[in-house]
């Protein structure tokens, strides 16, 4: 692979079968940003959709020369933006409510391809944290209806849509300033709103109830608000149709309810959507340019720059199957070669994209997030190398896993100032005084720095508390959680709280999948587990003791049962002379899994007898007779095998 190819190239070289795909049917690559968006109107095209009529006039209101349209069925307005002097195109559509017809409205946009930004600009309820008037851009839409009803109760499953990431950032930034107040329609009056970046949630009715409020406030906890069109709008959101909702609070989503705020709270909807527009115009399509041949182009002329290059190439590395694979060594190849192919003002864009797209684990499956959490770990530490202008604590705040995540690594973790360090570990696994459960992620990231030392023995006690709260099943999800899942499982096996113990050894032994009985565990790790199981049962655990049982015992594989078998011989000691009254229960499952001969050579084979501490020769044989007599009540067949094993084990006990 090339350095300095852009990626549309290396795409080629890994996938044989996509060049020919491509010579027939040439698509845009990220690689060519340049080219495609020349071929664009020089105008930024925009539509914005509308439920209500004074949505539509607010947004109107910040529209030159607005005309009406027939468009199909629709009378639409189109017309310059105030303030863009020409350079953004912006039609209007009064759908009406409900996210059915919004999204079907939002298909037929994306099919003309003449829209370069979707918006949905109108009113909302508020859930939490908001004023009446107050402004919400969505970074992700919810639907509220996707549900499991059980036993009567409505448990939620909550179905998200993000929107467009390029279009989040600048409404962050829109939402920082306080021009875009001033612009609300002079019969706005109180204090002036505030705007929020957050979740939204979409639905199909009216919340008009303080009990209903809430519960979707405790199934919902991250929503600020709630309205009825931007599912429906956010489903068609893509690399070549940017879409984002933005909504003003009209009501309180309970019973005070009314219409009297609806105007007020669709101007400052309208209001910092006309700004956002105008800050879009001047952060993304003004800046210094890239064209054809690479040469600098200043002069603006409304051709996609490098900012949306950025966006297109982090989609592609998170879409595109055929790119890479997803080892270490084709991403951190992948990485290397854009690092240099990029100066250090796109290498900075980069940071802040790949931390915003690693920051929301349920865009990704399991193949695109080892590739994007590699691609980005190696495209880090390639800028804290460098000492790159990126602000990593301005970062952790904004993006906290998705920034933890890429600086997260034991060659860099020690470079780091101690506030952006304590920052990362935070992300990872919760504030000091208050730690949370790992994601996924997270533990993979934790795995890597727990292998290497990295963690000051404060960060190891903070992971442990992390682990704790941690469930197995997240734990188990991929190769790279297993090293913590065997701390988290011996911890808990060793705690001597019967509620973990037992939580332990039914995830252990569950019977649809064994995990205890897994590639993923070692042989050692499975014996330390056996015996810390052996461990809690006799010392009262329930579950430990049914997992101990004939029944569940003889579908262990003979080198656990002998070490379950080698547990009662000595538990846990250098001699022969512990209470060995469960020997019964390891031979009889033994037998009962037809493995016994196996099990005692596993045991002779393994050299255990010589760990035993030296026995006198003159008590030998009565020892030997009263260990024999443990198999008195097994058939004939096993009897002479114990008597075989019992043989061959006291040969091999050194003599004092």
């Amino acid at each position: 692979m090339a350095a300095g190819a852009p990626l549309s190239g290396r795409r080629a070289q890994a996938s044989p079968a996509l060049i020919a795909h491509q010579v027939q049917d040439p698509s845009p690559s990220v690689g060519a940003w340049h080219s495609r968006a020349m071929d664009r109107s020089q105008r930024l095209g925009v539509t914005i959709l509308t439920a209500l009529p004074c949505e539509t006039d607010a947004v109107l209101r910040h529209i030159e020369s607005a005309r009406p349209e027939a468009r199909g069925e629709s009378i639409v307005y189109v017309g310059e933006l105030n303030g863009s002097e020409g350079e953004c195109i912006v039609t209007v559509i009064e759908v009406g409510p409900g996210n059915i017809k919004t999204a079907a409205e939002a298909g037929r946009i994306e099919g003309r391809g003449s829209t370069d930004i979707l918006l949905f600009v109108g009113i909302a309820g508020a859930l939490k944290d908001l004023r009446l008037g107050d402004v919400v851009a969505a970074s992700e839409v919810a639907y509220i209806h996707r549900a499991k009803v059980e036993s009567g109760e409505r448990l939620a499953r909550q179905q998200l849509n993000r929107c467009s990431e390029l279009l989040v950032r600048v409404a962050r930034h829109t939402a920082r300033e306080d021009v875009w107040q001033r612009l609300r329609h002079p019969a706005s009056e109180g204090p002036a709103p505030k705007a929020y970046v957050g979740q939204i949630l979409s639905g199909e009715e009216l919340v008009k109830d303080a009990n209903y409020k809430q519960r979707l406030k405790r199934d919902h906890s991250d929503a600020l608000a709630i309205e009825n069109e931007g599912f429906g709008l956010s489903s068609v959101a893509g690399p070549t149709l940017r879409v984002l909702v933005i909504r003003g609070a009209s009501d309180n989503s309970d019973e005070s309810k009314s219409d009297l705020d609806q105007p007020a709270a669709a101007d400052a909807a309208a209001a910092f959507t006309a700004q956002f527009l105008r800050d879009y115009i001047d952060i993304v399509r003004a800046p210094t340019l890239e064209v054809g041949d690479g040469q600098r182009n200043t002069g603006h002329t409304g051709t996609t720059p490098g900012l949306i290059s950025v966006v297109d190439a982090v989609e592609q590395i998170m879409t595109d199957p055929d790119l890479i694979d997803d080892t270490e060594e084709e991403a951190s190849e992948l990485a290397d070669a854009e690092f240099a192919r990029l100066d250090n003002e796109e290498r900075v864009a980069w940071c802040r994209l790949l931390a915003s797209a690693l920051n929301d684990e349920s865009k990704l499956n399991g193949f695109f997030q080892r590739r994007m959490i590699r691609f980005s770990k190696r495209f880090a530490a390639r800028a804290v190398n460098e000492k790159l202008a990126v602000n990593w604590d301005e970062l952790l705040v904004e993006t906290p896993n998705g920034a933890a995540l890429m600086l997260a690594q034991p060659d860099q973790l020690g470079s780091l100032p101690q506030r952006v360090r304590r920052r990362v570990v935070s992300a990872l696994v919760g504030p000091a005084e208050n730690p949370r459960p790992m994601t996924l992620s997270g533990a993979v990231s934790v795995a890597g720095l727990l292998s290497s030392d990295a963690l000051t023995n404060e960060e190891r006690s903070r992971v442990e508390l992390s682990e704790d709260l941690t469930p197995y099943i997240v734990l188990r999800e991929g190769a790279w959680g297993w090293p913590l899942l065997f701390r988290k499982l011996s911890r808990d096996l060793a705690s001597g709280d019967f509620e973990r113990q037992n939580t332990a050894v039914r995830f252990l032994l569950r019977s649809d999948s064994p995990h205890l009985q897994t590639g993923n565990f070692d042989l050692d790790q499975q014996r330390t587990l056996v015996r810390l199981i052996i461990g809690a049962a006799r010392g009262g655990a329930y579950g430990a003791q049914n997992a101990t049982t004939v029944s569940q015992m003889s579908r262990w594989p003979a080198p656990l049962l002998a070490e379950a078998l080698w547990c009662d011989l000595t538990a846990g000691r250098r001699r022969l002379d512990a209470p060995r009254t469960e020997i019964r229960t390891v031979l009889s499952a033994a037998l009962l899994s037809g493995s016994l001969e196996c099990v005692i050579d596993c045991l002779l084979e393994s050299g255990r007898g010589q760990e035993l501490d030296p026995i006198n020769e003159d008590s030998v044989t009565e020892d030997r007779d009263w260990l024999v007599g443990f198999a008195s009540k097994l058939p004939s067949e096993a009897k002479i095998e114990w008597s075989r094993f019992v043989d061959a084990l006291y040969e091999r006990i050194p003599r004092k």
